[in-house]
C-alpha cells in the first residue's frame, strides 16, 4: 500500500518504504521515554549527516489510547531531539480527549519547552484514527503528510540531498 502513495509524495515514499522495513515494538508507560529512546538511536546517525553523507533518518510512531500525562517531559524530549534525524508521528486511537496533542504537533508554531528552548523544527504529527474509519488510504496519508518536508528540512540543515 506504501508504494501506491508514490505519485503524492514522489521520491520520498520509496525512502518510506524502505524505512518501514525496520520496525521495533518499544512498550515504555510514559511518552518522553520513547522518544529518549528514539534520540539515542538517531543520534548514531547524526553524526553522518554533519559529515555531509546521507545517514539514516528515523520515524517515531506513537499509538496511545490516552492523554500525554508528561506533557511536560514529553516537550523537553522533542525539542531536544529536533536537531537530529528523526519524525514522531503521534497516532490517537479511542474515544479520548487529544486536544494538547495539537501543543505537540506545532503546525505554524515553534514548540517551546517550559525553560523556553526552542525546537530546531517541526518533526511532529499527530493523527487521531477515529477520523478516519475504515478508510486506510487516508489514515496512511494523514500519517506521512508531514515527513516529506520534515526529512528535506532535516537533510538542509546540513546542506545533504536525500537519497532518490
Amino acid at each position: 500500500k506504501w508504494v501506491t502513495l508514490c505519485p503524492v509524495y514522489g521520491w520520498s515514499c520509496c525512502f518510506f518504504v524502505n524505512c518501514f522495513f525496520q520496525c521495533m515494538l518499544v512498550v515504555i508507560p510514559r511518552s518522553c521515554g520513547c522518544v529518549f529512546h528514539s534520540t539515542r538511536v538517531a543520534a548514531r546517525s547524526h553524526e553522518q549527516f554533519q559529515e555531509g553523507v546521507v545517514g539514516e533518518y528515523h520515524i517515531l510512531c506513537i499509538i496511545t489510547d490516552g492523554v500525554i500525562t508528561d506533557m511536560a517531559d514529553t516537550k523537553s524530549a522533542i525539542v531536544s531531539a529536533s536537531n537530529l534525524p528523526l519524525s514522531i508521528v503521534i497516532v490517537g486511537v479511542g474515544a479520548a480527549d487529544f486536544g494538547r496533542m495539537d501543543e505537540l504537533d506545532s503546525d505554524g508554531v515553534v514548540l517551546t519547552d517550559v525553560n523556553g528552548m526552542k525546537a530546531a523544527r517541526d518533526m511532529v504529527q499527530f493523527v487521531q484514527f477515529r477520523n478516519y474509519g475504515n478508510n486506510s488510504a487516508e489514515l496512511a496519508a494523514a500519517v506521512l503528510e508531514e515527513i516529506p518536508n520534515q526529512v528535506e528540512e532535516y537533510c538542509g540543515m546540513f546542506k545533504v540531498v536525500p537519497r532518490q
